[in-house]
């Protein structure tokens, strides 16, 4: 042995050493009450190792270094277990993986023969620890120990555990799990021992430190009191509150005899007194009780009576056990059955009787409250049959309503658009003249796009009404967006010019991109919000518009710096025809239309528009469309020569002062128009009018037999919306009239719908015309009808009938059956025009003809020849496109019908109809 000086100071902090171990290199290692373990190697040098995880330094004390049989060196703590390796000096803090082993304060370890752990806990009493199975056992006061705090554990050569604690030393057998505690008493020097005052010689001689002194011994000394003595239990009192008397009753004796308690309803409480029959040191006996089928744990106390109250309904089992002051707990324990009645509506024969008497008021309840139902509900049905009849009638009132609406927007229209014909038809007219001073042609040019602008509010009205009768489609292409929105913005430079506005165009997106989207859609949002921008901006201030792609979303904004929306108007501004009730905004006009229009634009396109905006600080319209990317390159238009045009004239020939042309017979009722329409049409052609079919069925015998007529040929021209007999009964009377179903007829409409209603018009042979027109559009489609039926009223002699044959007639071959074979023909090229296949041959093979015999009979019947027919079907439907904006471009319409040159689509198109595709 050697002198070593170890610190008392550790970091500022006075330490005591509580334990010491030698490890195999002489190394000397001890523990403190800071919780820091240290070592002294051989030079006398001194180390301190890291303080141990979760130690406090203010009272963490290391108490012991085991080394166990595998050589693994153990440390007992105040925070539990720690693994201690010499060889790198580290410690690790142990946690077994279930909770029953102390995690704080470990004062004590005992290796067990067997490799097991005993170990010495702070309050939680002595724990055995298999480490291999890792299974645990817990003994506490309730097992039989004096107490649960356990400094020391040393073992005898009888198996026994000798343990110093806070209430006497307790002696433990390991093989009946019985323990015996010795107290002051028995001769000991004081009921509480210290932590780490305890040592056993090699002899087996033990030495306890206590607050008194030193208790030393030897096991063999103890061996003649190691017998069980059987002490009695015993109940010295019983007390029953009786509900019915009012009263606490001593039942004692009745209890002894039967050992049950009966507690009736109304008896609020039993107090039970018991005792263990010791006779010594009566103030450290304790007990203990529970009610089994409770499930509740023992419940320790030094009392030696029990008040109970409020237990459940039904029978318990009451168990009482008593522990004297040596630790042992009593053989036998106190066994009573408790038995709690239920009160009488809780009992099975009144709960039976009161659910026959529940039941039975219930049938009686049923059956009145049946009959006050079927009472009732006949009233009812009455008052929903009334009901029913008001909504129905309501309903039928709506929707002749509605039917009326749908008649007024389609009357506005006609009344609008008549009307505009005559103001469009004359200006263009005299545009067209080029006899007007500059002067006077500026001034005939701001008239035109007055009336234009205004037609295109009568489009816009009759929008909202497609939409809101769901008829309104959208029709994708693929769209190249900078040029497409660089072109939009472009329309509105001069007028922002003109009006001194700064106008911006920011672009934010890629330039190469290309979308999928309704192009005619998307331009009339943008030209609404863009107008009502330049709109409400004053001089000086500044307009832009903003594209930037979101990913999922492209989004247009229009921004201005104008006088903005009040903030009451603000969540009202797309409702429909809604006015600014502000006292200076009923100047400004507006139909409250235009961004209506918008909304259900963006919505109907899949997307949406919202606005935000700050009184007279401006406004910033948001409007979000699906990005609907299109890969790869736009296709190109075709360069295919131009045919010949021969069979389409764009105009009737020069003037002539005899309008020798051809006869008209013109069918409207508003004057107006019909003097404009015979001024326009009386230099080319012989014209008569009529206010209505009925008038004109008058007339017509008369026409066919003038000159001109039997000459020139001659067709009908008729409105529609017309008194006495409209057009659709005088089309119906012509077309199913042999007399008349060869005449060409033109029907006026001013709505483009309803031309699907014209049934009986027959390609090639009669044609329809929209309000307003323009005089160019008007004469082309009269002089192509009337070539077309001089073209079947003479045939060629090429196409006579060969030797033998019946002779063709002079006149057309207007009959039932050519008219009925002539539908079936317009039907079935109809469902072929998208097919590039569609030619004369296929055509002649599917109506079992031969070429010749196609040519002539389709000849004899519209004039055209099958390739003019065909040309005719195509541009008709290409027509139908255009004007139901079934396709965002001329070009979609044009490759639609199989016309791959653009270029020749436009012009055979204005040739036939008078009017540029682009225009429609």
């Amino acid at each position: 042995m050697w002198p070593v000086d170890i610190p008392r100071r550790i970091e500022s902090l006075e330490v005591n050493i509580w334990s010491f171990y030698e490890d195999e290199h002489k190394r000397i290692w001890f523990g403190s009450d800071a919780g820091r373990i240290g070592y002294v190697d051989k030079n006398k040098k001194v180390f301190l190792l890291q303080e141990l995880e979760g130690v406090n330094e203010a009272g963490g004390c290391i108490y012991q270094f085991v080394k166990d049989k595998s050589g693994n060196l153990w440390v007992a703590t105040d925070n539990g277990l720690y693994q201690l390796d010499t060889e790198k000096k580290e410690t690790k803090l142990y946690r077994p993986k279930n909770g029953k082993t102390p995690w704080e304060g470990v004062f004590f370890i005992h290796e067990d023969a067997d490799g097991s752990f005993w170990l010495g806990s702070k309050g939680l009493g002595l724990f055995h620890w298999n480490r291999e199975t890792n299974h645990i056992e817990q003994f506490t006061k309730a097992d039989g120990l004096s107490n649960n705090t356990v400094y020391g554990i040393y073992e005898d050569e009888y198996h026994n555990l000798w343990m110093p604690s806070d209430y006497g030393i307790i002696r433990f057998n390991k093989n009946t799990r019985k323990s015996t505690a010795y107290l002051q008493k028995d001769g000991i020097s004081h009921n509480e021992f210290n932590r780490i005052s305890h040592y056993r010689t090699q002899d087996g001689t033990m030495f306890f430190g206590s607050l008194n002194g030193i208790t030393a011994f030897h096991p063999l000394n103890f061996q003649a009191d190691n017998v069980d003595l059987d002490i009695p239990l015993v109940i010295t009192g019983f007390q029953q509150f009786i509900g019915s008397e009012n009263k606490l009753a001593d039942k004692k004796n009745e209890l002894l005899k039967s050992h049950k308690i009966t507690i009736s309803p109304n008896d609020r409480f039993f107090l039970l007194e018991f005792a263990l029959l010791a006779y010594d040191n009566m103030e450290n006996v304790q007990y203990a009780y529970r009610i089994e089928d409770l499930g509740a744990e023992w419940i320790y106390q030094k009392e030696n009576s029990i008040r109970m109250s409020r237990l459940p309904y039904g029978k318990h089992l009451l168990r009482i056990k008593g522990q004297a002051p040596d630790g042992h707990w009593s053989t036998r324990e106190l066994q009573l059955t408790v038995v709690v009645l239920k009160p009488f509506y809780l009992q099975i024969w009144f709960i039976i009787l009161a659910g026959l008497v529940f039941l039975a008021a219930g049938f009686f309840i049923l059956r009145w409250r049946t009959a006050s139902l079927e009472r009732t509900q006949a009233k009812l049905e009455a008052e929903v049959a009334r009901q029913t009849a008001t909504i129905r009638q309501q309903a039928e009132e709506l929707k002749a309503l509605d039917e009326f609406k749908n008649r007024f927007f389609a009357n506005v229209s006609h009344e609008l658009r008549t009307p505009l014909t005559l103001i469009l038809g004359p200006i263009g007219t005299l545009i067209n003249s080029g006899e007007l001073s500059k002067s006077s042609m500026n001034m005939l040019k701001l008239a035109q796009t007055n009336a234009q602008s205004l037609l295109k509010l009568v489009s816009s009205i009759l929008d909202l009404s497609k939409i809101e009768a769901d008829e309104m489609k959208i029709h994708e292409s693929p769209q190249a967006l900078f040029p497409f929105m660089r072109r939009l913005a472009s329309n509105f430079e001069s007028h922002a010019q003109h009006l001194g506005i700064r106008y911006l165009f920011e672009y934010r997106a890629d330039k190469n991109l290309q979308l999928n989207l309704d192009a005619e859609r998307l331009e009339t949002i943008i030209n609404n919000l863009l107008s009502n921008a330049m709109k409400f901006t004053p001089k000086g201030g500044t307009v832009s518009i903003q594209i930037d792609d979101l990913g999922h979303f492209i989004q247009i904004a229009v921004e201005d710096t104008g006088k903005g929306i009040l903030p009451d108007d603000l969540p009202h501004v797309f409702d429909r025809f809604f006015q600014s009730k502000a006292h200076d905004s009923s100047h400004e006009g507006g139909t409250g239309i235009g961004l209506t229009l918008c909304k259900e634009l963006a919505q109907l396109m899949g997307g949406n528009i919202s606005v935000t905006s700050k009184w007279q600080k401006g406004s910033r319209f948001i409007l979000e469309i699906p990005r609907k990317e299109v890969l790869g390159s736009l296709v190109a238009v075709d360069q295919k020569p131009v045919d010949s045009l021969a069979h389409i004239v764009s105009g009737p020939e020069e003037k002539s002062a005899q309008g020798d042309q051809g006869f008209l017979l013109l069918v409207e009722d508003n004057y107006s128009l019909r003097e404009f329409l015979e001024t326009i049409l009386s230099p080319y052609y012989q014209v008569r009018s009529a206010s209505n079919g009925a008038e004109a069925l008058e007339l017509l015998p008369e026409c066919m037999h003038t000159p001109v007529w039997q000459q020139k040929g001659g067709l009908i021209m008729s409105d529609i919306m017309m008194p006495v007999m409209d057009g659709f009964q005088f089309l119906e009377y012509l077309k199913g009239n042999l007399l008349y179903a060869h005449i060409p007829v033109i029907m006026l409409t001013a709505r483009a719908e309803i031309k699907d209603k014209l049934h009986a018009l027959r390609a090639g042979v009669d044609d329809y015309l929209l309000k307003p027109f323009i005089e160019e559009e008007l004469l082309a489609r009269i002089a192509n009808l009337l070539l077309n039926y001089r073209g079947r009223k003479f045939l060629p002699e090429e196409l006579e009938e060969p030797a033998g044959s019946e002779p063709n007639p002079a006149t057309s071959q207007i009959t039932p059956n050519n008219l009925l074979w002539l539908k079936e023909l317009e039907s079935l090229v109809q469902n072929s025009v998208t097919h590039d296949t569609l030619s004369v041959q296929w055509i002649a093979d599917q109506v079992f003809l031969s070429e010749r015999q196609l040519h002539r009979r389709l000849k004899s019947i519209t004039g055209l020849t099958p390739i003019e027919y065909i040309r005719e079907i195509r541009l008709q439907e290409a027509r139908r496109l255009l004007e139901n904006r079934l396709v965002g471009s001329v070009k979609k319409a044009a490759h639609s019908v199989c016309f791959h040159d653009e270029k020749y689509f436009a012009q055979i198109f204005k040739a036939r109809f008078g009017i540029s595709p682009s225009e429609i």
